[in-house]
């Protein structure tokens, strides 16, 4: 057979894709908190995942605690506060969200902590997603189903246990909800 060389790649007219499409398939927003004015910047796909209109959101956090439950809030604030206290680049979690019409959902972040040249924390970025059917409940269960299927046995019950204590994440500075 004669060696041809490389053949022509035929690449769609928009490739790479462009990050925001990306995200969005994916169910995914991000985020840009600027820590010394405490304004919080989220892009149109984290409005979604969040379920507030650009209109009800003014750029704070605490503007974002009427969608997490208090709980929540407490232990996203507590894991946030710890990593730019202990110098962590990053963190990230799941946490429960509160919707519009009053339904919980698991929503999944991830934060960078940028620091200034001191050390000292003063912006966060970062990514948050629907995790609907990707929590830690949800794991737990699909592979208590899994390996009963596999022992042959039927599950004694539908009800998978509580999740672990959700860790806080940035958008959430008040827990007054």
């Amino acid at each position: 057979m004669a060696d041809r060389g490389p053949s022509a790649l035929s690449l769609p007219e928009d490739w790479p894709a462009h990050p925001d499409p990306i995200l969005a398939l994916n169910r995914m927003g991000s985020f840009d908190w600027d820590l010394d004015t405490g304004l919080f910047h989220m892009d149109a796909q984290a409005h979604e995942v969040f379920d507030v209109r650009p209109d009800e959101f003014d750029g704070r956090p605490e503007s974002l605690s009427a969608r997490v439950p208090a709980a929540e809030g407490r232990r996203l604030d507590t894991l946030v506060a710890q990593a730019m206290k202990d110098g962590s680049e990053n963190y990230g979690t799941y946490f429960r969200l509160r919707c519009r019409d009053g339904t919980l959902r698991w929503t999944h972040t991830q934060g960078y902590i940028r620091r200034d040249e001191t050390g000292r924390p003063r912006r966060i970025v970062g990514i948050v997603r629907d995790a609907t059917g990707n929590s830690p409940r949800s794991r737990r269960a699909a592979t208590r189903r899994s390996s009963t299927r596999r022992a042959g046995s039927r599950p004694t019950s539908s009800r998978s246990p509580p999740p672990p204590s959700p860790t806080p994440a940035p958008w959430t500075t008040s827990s007054t909800s």
